[in-house]
C-alpha cells in the first residue's frame, strides 16, 4: 500500500505488518469494507508465509460472512485459508465458517457433506460407554450417549441394532441426526415464531 507524501518526497510505502495492523483497527471500530479491502492487500503482501497467509485469508473470510453477508467469497477465503493453515484449532474454526458459508449461500446438500466429512467416527480408547466416537465442531459424542439414545428404542427397533457391528451402525446413524439436528438449530429452525 502505498501513501501519498506532502512537499514532493517520494510515497511512503507501508509494511505488511502495517498493512495488517490497520486492517485489523479497521474492523475493530467497523469499518469492514475497508478492512476487507487492506486484508486482500496483506495476501498479496510480500513478507508473510503460508501460515501466516492462511490466517489473514480466515480473518478476510470471517469478516465477509459474518459484516459483508457475502458467503461465496468467504467460503472461497476459507478454502485458501484451509490450504495453507497447519493448526489443528484454526482448522476446525475454519470448517465450521465454510459449512455457515454454504448454507448461508443456499447450498445446505454441500454443507450437510462438508459436516458429514468433518464428523467422521472416532476410534478411542478407555473404558465402554466414556470413549468419545465422533466430533461435530467442537462437540465430542461419546458411546455412552449413543448407548442411552439405543436404550430409548423401542423393543423391536432395539433389536434391530444389537451385536458389536450393529452398534456401530446405529452409532453412525445417531451420529447423522446429530448433524441434522446441528444445521438445523444454525439455520434457525428451533426457533418458534412468536
Amino acid at each position: 500500500m502505498t501513501l501519498p507524501s506532502c512537499g514532493g518526497k517520494a510515497p511512503e510505502t507501508l509494511s505488511s505488518e502495517r498493512i495488517l495492523e490497520t486492517a485489523g483497527a479497521l474492523k475493530e471500530k467497523g469499518f469492514s469494507v475497508q478492512a476487507a479491502h487492506l486484508y486482500e492487500q496483506a495476501l498479496e503482501a510480500p513478507g508473510f508465509g503460508e501460515a501466516e497467509r492462511g490466517n489473514i485469508a480466515y480473518l478476510l473470510a470471517d469478516l465477509e460472512l459474518n459484516k459483508l453477508a457475502d458467503p461465496a467469497t468467504a467460503y472461497a477465503h476459507f478454502l485458501l485459508a484451509k490450504n495453507l493453515v497447519k493448526d489443528e484449532a484454526l482448522l476446525k474454526e475454519i470448517q465450521q465458517g465454510m459449512v455457515a458459508a454454504l448454507e448461508r449461500s443456499g447450498k445446505s446438500m454441500a454443507a450437510s457433506q462438508l459436516l458429514g466429512d468433518s464428523t467422521r467416527l472416532v476410534p478411542g480408547s478407555g473404558k465402554p460407554g466414556d470413549r468419545p466416537i465422533a466430533r461435530i465442531g467442537k462437540t465430542q459424542i461419546f458411546e455412552s450417549e449413543a448407548r442411552a439414545a439405543l436404550d430409548e428404542l423401542p423393543e423391536q427397533v432395539k433389536g434391530q441394532f444389537s451385536g458389536p457391528d450393529k452398534f456401530d451402525k446405529f452409532a453412525r446413524q445417531y451420529v447423522a441426526s446429530r448433524v441434522v439436528l446441528d444445521a438445523a438449530r444454525r439455520a434457525g429452525l428451533d426457533q418458534t415464531p412468536g
